[in-house]
């Protein structure tokens, strides 16, 4: 019979046992071992316990299920992402300590974690979500990240059609940027590498206004005239992003490279609520790569601050309380 490592069996009174800590007297995996002989891993592995137990009291029945079956995906990705390496388990342990500590309130953090094998993919999702959700924000909230898990290959057994190939991967992080009394702001972003010449990243976000339930709409907030301000904004922006393709130009000739090498899409963009996340620095709209220029460059971003979006929007309440 394969030995069972003190880490599996602690597993099963995570969710009973406040008390209960690594015990390195029964440490049996290598990973275990690593751990328990090394002091800064020892250490992130106790600081990750204490988050966890102390986030779990905070908790309900629904929460603690979400707590400890995200848990328990984190330990099986951190295992085949570190195996017995220090630095890696220091890392990966302080990360999830700190995941643990600055949950949101009324949110449980969650996990997926499907290894790879041949010819399917290993997945990895994570992010929050709301546990016991009060109003209609949250539950679109919750029922948007469902259809963005439901769009990876997550669950999907492999394909023996597709031909022989090692496993390929798939990563959707959600990533909640703010949480006021009128606005919930996440973004998704997602990873996958399919055999090609190299992975390929994209990302979606979701703004609601908590008064009412719905989803933010860039024309309601801002009004036509304004979203062509903040569109003429962003471009200036993007030009200076990428000031090693247009630096030696003049503005001028710069915006018009750049509108015609990209008809449309800065304002497509700026138009696009799913295009905007709204962060400590302000409202940001991402583009991403290949979208505004070659895969090379990466993503770019328009930022605008607060002060600027009270000024432009319909309803300036809806940034309040923004720097």
């Amino acid at each position: 019979m394969r030995a069972v490592g003190w880490a599996a069996l602690a597993l099963a009174a995570l969710g009973t046992s406040p008390a209960l800590a690594f015990n390195c007297a029964k440490a049996s995996t290598a990973v275990e071992k690593e751990i328990c002989g090394n002091g800064a891993a020892l250490g992130a592995n106790d600081r990750m316990e204490k988050a966890y137990f102390a986030l779990r009291e905070t908790l309900g029945a629904a929460g603690r299920k979400t707590l400890l079956d995200g848990q328990k995906a984190w330990l099986g990705w951190r295992d085949q992402s570190c195996g017995p390496v220090a630095d890696c388990l220091i890392e990966q342990g302080n990360a999830r300590a700190e995941e643990l500590e600055k949950t949101p309130p009324g949110m449980a953090p969650f996990r997926f974690f499907q290894k790879g094998v041949a010819n399917g993919y290993e997945v990895g999702i994570s992010g929050y979500r709301f546990v016991e959700p009060a109003g209609k924000a949250e539950k679109a909230y919750n029922a948007w990240v469902d259809a963005q898990i439901a769009e990876t290959p997550h669950g999907q057994p492999p394909d023996p059609t597709e031909g022989e190939h090692a496993a390929y991967s798939h990563e959707l992080s959600f990533d909640l940027r703010r949480l006021s009394g009128r606005v919930i702001s996440a973004a998704a972003y997602s990873y996958a590498y399919s055999g090609g010449a190299h992975p390929n990243g994209w990302s979606t976000a979701i703004n609601l206004d908590r008064t009412s339930g719905a989803a933010l709409n860039s024309k309601a907030v801002f009004g036509a005239a304004n979203l062509r301000k903040l569109a003429d904004d962003c471009a200036r922006q993007i030009v200076e992003w990428h000031s090693d393709q247009y630096g030696d130009l003049s503005q001028e000739e710069a915006l018009r490279q750049l509108e015609g090498s990209f008809p449309g899409v800065v304002a497509d963009h700026v138009g696009d609520m799913a295009r905007w996340h709204f962060a400590d620095e302000g409202g940001v709209i991402r583009f991403d790569s290949y979208a505004i220029a070659p895969y090379a460059a990466g993503p770019s971003e328009c930022t605008f601050s607060y002060e600027q979006l009270r000024g432009l929007a319909g309803d300036p309440g809806l940034f309040s309380g923004g720097e």
